[in-house]
């Protein structure tokens, strides 16, 4: 029986379920999101008469911004040619609508994937690593200036981007603010959006920023948080060590992860107690990738990049929490 791609519908839940049961060990975010993707544009599911064999997902971050993940194919059906009709099929989608940006992400040890990432013409355009661990504690919980509100406050959008594109990681994680495997460009609009939101704080004043945290729930799971960018000077980080926990008992989270690409980023992270993830290797697990609209995207050989490995390595297991697309 022929195998079509059409929208998603409420009706395909349990068939989509069924398809992403033995997802890395069966965990996977797409459930969780699957009410929100049926009433949004860009999520479709291949089906065989009426069993569904595969899926993807397409998002507007941003205007024009574009975001591919959730490609999913049923586990009996699996290489054999379906992920990569399903990712040419969003592909001319996305494109119809005339993007200025498409990327997506994964995991450095899902060489399926990156076979067909690469396929589609998505070239890597950024190399991070990830950190994890508890929500810090407070140093010293019997000081009256430790359990005093943090002094911060939510900065003015165009004041706190001048700040960010002043700082080390704005330039090594290529313009780009991750939120649990998802990026998006830095901009105005983007800080404007977190400062709604209240997740973006500073620290000093609207006209000299001495500090700038953004932290965020975690997309995948409760009780978590995402620290998706964290800068400044000593007493900055105090503050936002203590915003940390406000926020978190806000979110009733016990855990916060990261990703960072510039050293000055990943020694804050490290200043948190937070921990690199454990995988085998020396090189940045989480890769993102774009499509070239505009401009070039840095070769995977560019100073700053980490070159793809095409060697396969048997033996390599995917951790379902720290994996992508």
């Amino acid at each position: 029986m022929a195998v079509i791609i059409r929208r998603a519908k409420a009706q395909d839940r349990k068939e989509v379920l069924r398809v992403c049961k033995t997802t890395w060990g069966g965990w996977d975010y797409v459930p969780r999101y699957f009410a929100q993707w049926v009433r949004e544009k860009g999520f479709y599911v291949a089906v065989e008469g009426k069993r569904v064999v595969g899926l993807a997902k397409y998002t507007e971050l941003g205007p024009s911004e574009f975001w591919l993940e959730g490609l999913r194919v049923d586990p009996e059906l699996r290489h054999q040619g379906l992920g990569w009709r399903i990712s040419r099929f969003i592909r001319r989608e996305v494109l119809r609508e005339r993007p200025i940006s498409l990327r997506l992400a994964t995991g450095r040890r899902n060489r399926h994937s990156r076979r067909i990432i690469r396929r589609m013409g998505l070239r890597l355009k950024l190399a991070l690593w990830g950190y994890g661990g508890r929500i810090p504690k407070i140093q010293n919980p019997k000081s009256k200036i430790q359990n005093r509100p943090p002094d911060v406050f939510v900065p003015d959008p165009q004041a706190a981007f001048n700040y960010i594109r002043t700082t080390e990681e704005y330039r090594a994680a290529r313009h780009l603010l991750q939120h649990t495997w998802q990026f998006r460009t830095i901009t105005p609009g983007l800080l404007a959006e977190l400062a709604r939101q209240q997740r973006i704080f500073g620290y000093g004043r609207n006209d000299n920023l001495r500090g700038l945290l953004i932290v965020q729930p975690g997309r995948y799971e409760n009780g978590r948080l995402d620290l998706s960018f964290i800068e400044g000077d000593r007493k900055a980080l105090g503050e936002f060590r203590r915003q940390i926990r406000v926020v978190a008992r806000r979110e009733k989270a016990q855990s916060i992860a990261g990703m960072a690409r510039g050293e000055s980023m990943l020694r804050h992270l490290r200043g948190l107690r937070m921990r690199r993830w454990r995988r085998p290797g020396r090189l940045p697990p989480v890769l993102v990738y774009e499509y070239p609209l505009q401009g070039e995207v840095l070769s995977p050989k560019s100073k700053g990049q980490i070159k793809e490995s095409t060697k396969r390595n048997p033996r390599a297991k995917v951790n379902p929490k720290n994996s992508e697309h």
